[in-house]
């Protein structure tokens, strides 16, 4: 019965959340036209190795330039796709569009 009510939920959830995920598909694909998705080996419980699949918040190949941007700096590897979806912050550094958050 548990299996059966966690299954009919994550299928709601998932319906209710497919627009959004496509909109920031989309978004991020007609950024710069690379891929919408990033994928990572990551080490999990024991050791093992496990693929991370994640939607594409940085330019591609961010991982090879490191890190060290301070965050009220703004971080030049951020896409504007991804800097746009960001309402922590009041104003995106890349278009200048204002989120309406304080």
């Amino acid at each position: 019965m548990n299996r059966v009510l966690d299954a009919a939920a994550a299928g709601l959830g998932l319906g209710l959340t497919s627009p959004l995920l496509a909109a920031a598909a989309i978004a991020i694909k007609l950024d710069d036209g690379g891929p919408v998705f990033y994928r990572q080996r990551r080490v999990g419980l024991n050791g093992r190795e496990f693929e991370l699949v994640k939607l594409r918040t940085m330019e591609v190949g961010a991982e090879h330039k490191g890190a060290g941007f301070a965050v009220n700096e703004g971080d030049p590897r951020i896409t504007r796709a991804a800097c746009c979806g960001d309402f922590r912050s009041t104003s995106c550094r890349s278009c200048g569009m204002s989120s309406g958050a304080t």
